[in-house]
Order: structure tokens, then sequence, then C-alpha cells
């Protein structure tokens, strides 16, 4: 949103072909306008725009911000393709060059083309300060890792993190935001379809005034989330801890195989029916062991 979240603003997006309004974007490198919603009033309009547009897109990112620096609004769009392209299918991949439009002149700005990284469809994008970081999509290929724009300059650079990204199984991609360093979800092209991933993946940002930070124990590099081509037998050896408290108001941690887990959090009584059941555990642990009692005061 903008104009103090009163407006909305849309660049690309596919309309059916037996739609009237199809005519506007049948040439899609000729489509100098973009959709702006009115909140107040919920009324649509096409806004001419000047400058060099770049084609009108799909599966694409189109992020409306407040810039720091002079207190306008923009919106910056790349990535995605150039094609008229179905739900589930895709198109020719236009390159991630970031273009800006100004919100209050529509005038759009072109940004470099150096060091553009691989483009990409289906991808997720977060705020960041002045960056947006670019995570997930798919391509000639498949992509983990994670890219920011600086919002002012619209050139791209790299992020490096303490930890790597669990791996992902054949023709698999991510496509959540990288809201706060999680990722959540993805999908899968299987035989059967598409088919949506059970996955959380947390980035930490590696601070480079500290020599030493990343340097994480192999067996802390991820958790496992059982959508990698690792087999049953690793996922049963692979445990994860958990905090929980107890009737008595203490906080216990225990260990639980990963595979446990990604079953039963699948459904959300199946993962209440496990904590009601760690607690009763614990519980009865304090009852049995009331560990060590104070000595009795000495008589008067």
């Amino acid at each position: 949103s903008f104009a103090d979240g009163k407006k909305v603003c849309v660049f690309g997006g596919d309309i059916p072909t037996s739609e009237e309004e199809y005519e506007r974007i049948q040439d899609r490198t000729c489509c100098s306008f973009v959709y702006v919603l009115e909140l107040t009033t919920c009324t649509w309009s096409a806004i001419r725009t000047r400058g060099l547009a770049p084609d009108w897109r799909s599966f694409h990112a189109a992020v409306s911000h407040t810039s720091f620096l002079d207190g306008k609004d923009y919106l910056i769009t790349f990535g995605g393709s150039s094609e008229h392209c179905e739900p589930l299918a895709g198109g020719h991949l236009a390159d991630m060059r970031g273009y800006q439009l100004d919100l209050h002149d529509f005038k759009w700005q072109m940004g470099p083309a150096e060091d553009l990284p691989a483009p990409r469809l289906r991808f997720g994008v977060a705020r960041w300060g002045r960056h947006l970081l670019v995570h997930g999509g798919h391509g000639n290929g498949l992509h983990q890792s994670v890219t920011r724009l600086n919002l002012h300059t619209l050139k791209w650079g790299r992020l490096k993190f303490t930890n790597a990204p669990p791996p992902l199984g054949a023709s698999a991609f991510e496509t959540g935001a990288p809201q706060a360093g999680i990722v959540v979800g993805g999908a899968q092209q299987t035989v059967l379809g598409p088919r949506i991933l059970q996955r959380l993946v947390v980035l930490r940002l590696r601070d480079h005034l500290v020599e030493e930070d990343g340097a994480l124990a192999p067996e802390e590099s991820h958790i496992a989330t059982g959508d990698d081509e690792r087999g049953e037998a690793d996922m049963a050896m692979t445990e994860v801890r958990l905090q929980i408290q107890t009737a008595g108001g203490q906080r216990r941690v225990v260990s639980i195989p990963v595979s446990m887990l990604a079953t039963l959090g699948s459904d959300q009584a199946g993962a209440t029916g496990l904590l009601r059941l760690l607690q009763a555990v614990e519980d009865n642990a304090d009852d049995a062991d009331p560990g060590p009692r104070p000595a009795p005061c000495p008589a008067p």
C-alpha cells in the first residue's frame, strides 16, 4: 500500500483471455500503466506511467515502500515471467533487474544490469531495512540462496549466514518470504501433481564483527524437515529438543525423534496430545523422584 495506507498499486499478473480486460496486457511489452485501488471508496483505476517501463510480468515480485531518504512512496518490481502464464505453468524468464516506480508522478526508473541473480519465478520477498531480501523460487534450476536488492540504488548483493538450509528434494522449491529470517512452506512437483511442503527454515545472519561467528557443529547446521532425500533411518535417529512446562510450573527440556514431531505436528490434535503426554511423563517423574529433602530443624 501507499499514500498512508489509503491506496494499493498493482503491477503484473494474468487475466483470463476470455475477459475484455485481457486486451490491455495482450502485448506485454506495451503495458505502460498500473492499477490503483482507492481503499476509501473501493474503486479501481488504470494509471498511465512514464519512463522505461518493464514488460508486464507474472509470478514476479512487486513491493511498495516509503523511502528512508526522501519520504516518497515507490513500487519495486523484478523477476517472474514476461509471458502469459497459466496458474500451474511457467513461461519465459524475465531477468532480475530492478525497476522502480515513483508513486507520486508514476515515472519508472530502471536499475543497473550488473551482478544480477539468476532469473526465477515464484520466489519470496521481504523488506529488511533499506533492502529487499529474495529467497527461493525456481527457473533454470532451484534457488536456496538469499540475495538482497538495495532499495535506493537498485543494486544486488549477497548475504552470508551462519547456517545452511536443509536440502530440498528433487523438483522441489521454496516460495515463502524470508520474513525475520524464517521461511515457511514450498512446493514439489510429483507425478500426481504439485505437493505442498511442510517445511520451516530458520536463517541466521552472520555477524561480520565476530570472526568465529558461524562456526557451528555439523549437527547444528540445520534441522531436518522430512522433505529432503535422506532415508527414514536417518530421520528416526535425528532428535529435536522441546521445552515444556510441568504442572508445578517447572521448565524441562525433552528430546523426541524429529519423525514423530513431523507426523504429529501436521495435525493440531496430535500436537496437543503430544504436549500433554510429555507434561504427564514429567509430572510423574517429579512424583516418583521428589529429590533431596531439607534436614528437619533442630528442636529448641
